[in-house]
């Protein structure tokens, strides 16, 4: 191991100190995670730190990449080796020709020679399994077809490929599903070069990290950049070691204020004790706490699909599946890209008919379905308030029922202010979400489908989710990438969607993981 990079660093912006002067050392085959709140400076600390790379092997994937069209997604990833993949070309060329010349043999044995040296036959598979671990099924597949999130799959696989002495992250999982991260998540840990990654994704921090390097105010005094050896466990302790510390000696301080203001102290030697010894008010603990109502009744056959197919203009989806969700249901739903997993949901809400109309659709008339996805988010009215907009779901309730449902969701008043009093359009994504999540309240659903319901929370909302989820009596089916979350479900089952089918999958969740590594690695 030798050192990469080791440098005092302080992040300024506008004039003002965003990150407090703090060591910021990069060894070789040593993976770093960057965490801390949102806003606190994770990107803006990685951009300083680019600056001062001289001399160093390293590629940087930020958030926003630009990818030329009209090429083959495999030839993209092969140009992780410019020389490699124009050497590889050539050959190709002379191999066509119906005769080399002298100067051409030449050529060809000397470029089958440096082809052979990058063992470029290994490079190849490499790319093939990258990307099939990022969910590509159709490996020649042109890039022009492409959304924004698949270019920044297929920017991320080139980056693994390319192999710099150190590959630097920006919040890889973004754009990927549950079988993707579980793939990147093994990937990233046998990955045997440097790392440093920003990410809100506590599995793979836990999977890969060597070192954390945490930015918060732990001394109260300025952000810094925290250095712990270890992965997300050292970090919670390290955090809650501060706090307690932090704790100890604002009690001591106001033991020691209190001692001395009873001496009779004049209002000058009063200050002049504050200013030497003060010691700032510790916050109160960051806890999301996150509530649903209690399902008073059940039915016994609340939802059920029999024998339904559905099919778009171009493909179909699924194939006679059956399926049933009660309302003490627990299900995680997996599968790939495109398998069917949000067209299950639409057929439960009846958004869409199965090819063979309504009538293979059993529902309890009774039955109340809440629903929580990304659209829901972006479709909120950011021109009212959290209050208005429950009002404006259900007019009998008063202001203050709509404040008690929104405190469940660890939306109330603070020092800090009233979330629930300031317009949508300036809450936080994660405050959005639990807005989401009490419109589902209002609702009084006996059974909640989730899809993808951790997008934009930070690490404490998505243990305010779970739970959330856990505690609920209701039924809940659930799609996430999350790792953490299906991990800390209570009793969940697991539906794999799969060949236009729905399949329970009951070895559980981490015989699932190790299913989906071995099928790709295989």
């Amino acid at each position: 191991m030798k050192t990469l990079f080791s440098e005092d660093i302080t992040v300024m912006i506008n004039g003002k100190i965003l990150i407090d002067e703090s060591r910021i050392t990069i060894n070789t085959e040593t993976k770093y995670s960057v965490l801390g709140v949102n806003g606190i400076g994770k990107t803006t600390l990685i951009n300083e730190i680019v600056k001062k790379l001289d001399g160093v092997d390293y590629l940087y994937l930020e958030q926003d990449v630009s990818i030329e069209d009209s090429q083959k997604c495999f030839d993209f990833l092969l140009k992780a080796d410019d020389e490699g993949y124009n050497a590889f070309l050539r050959v190709e060329e002379l191999c066509l020709l119906h005769e080399m010349s002298d100067e051409e043999i030449e050529e060809y044995n000397i470029l089958t020679e440096l082809l052979n040296a990058k063992k470029w036959n290994q490079f190849e598979s490499e790319a093939k399994k990258i990307l099939k671990g990022l969910g590509f099924l159709d490996i020649n597949r042109s890039t022009s077809e492409l959304s924004g999130g698949w270019r920044m799959k297929l920017a991320l696989g080139k980056a693994l490929l390319r192999k710099p002495e150190l590959l630097i992250l920006d919040e890889p999982t973004n754009h990927l599903d549950l079988i993707a991260c579980i793939w990147l998540s093994d990937y990233l840990s046998r990955y045997n070069k440097s790392i440093i990654m920003i990410t809100h994704d506590i599995d793979i921090t836990y999977s890969i990290s060597d070192v954390i390097w945490y930015i918060g105010n732990l001394d109260l005094m300025s952000v810094k950049v925290y250095t712990i050896r270890g992965n997300f466990t050292n970090l919670a302790k390290f955090i809650s070691d501060s706090n307690k510390k932090n704790e100890d000696s604002y009690n001591k301080y106001q033991k020691a204020l209190a001692a001395f203001k009873k001496k009779g102290r004049t209002r000058t030697e009063l200050e002049d004790f504050e200013n030497r010894y003060f010691v700032p008010r510790p916050p109160k603990d960051y806890i999301v706490s996150i509530e649903w109502p209690t399902v008073e009744c059940r039915f016994k056959d609340a939802f059920s699909l029999r024998n339904v197919s559905f099919s778009y203009p171009s493909k179909k989806i699924l194939d006679c599946i059956d399926f049933n969700i009660f309302t003490d249901s627990r299900y995680v739903l997996v599968g790939n890209n495109g398998a069917g997993k949000t067209t299950l949901f639409k057929l439960c809400l009846g958004n869409i008919l199965p090819d063979q109309g309504g009538d293979c659709i059993i529902k309890d008339p009774r039955l109340r379905i809440g629903y929580y996805n990304q659209q829901i988010i972006d479709s909120l009215p950011l021109d009212m308030t959290a209050v208005e907009y429950l009002k404006s779901i259900s007019s009998s309730l008063s202001v203050g029922d709509c404040k008690g449902i929104l405190g469940k969701m660890s939306l109330r008043k603070t020092i800090i202010g009233d979330p629930t009093n300031i317009k949508i359009s300036d809450l936080s994504g994660g405050q959005k979400a639990r807005v989401a999540f009490a419109k589902i309240s209002v609702e009084k659903p006996h059974i909640i489908l989730f899809d993808e319901p951790t997008n934009h929370l930070d690490y404490e909302s998505m243990n305010g989710l779970i739970d959330g989820i856990n505690n609920f009596n209701g039924g809940v089916v659930i799609i996430t990438h999350s790792m953490h979350l299906i991990r800390n479900l209570n009793r969940v089952q697991l539906f794999s969607i799969e060949n236009q089918k729905v399949l329970e999958y009951k070895d559980g969740f981490e015989s699932y993981y190790r299913h989906i590594i071995d099928e790709i690695e295989n």
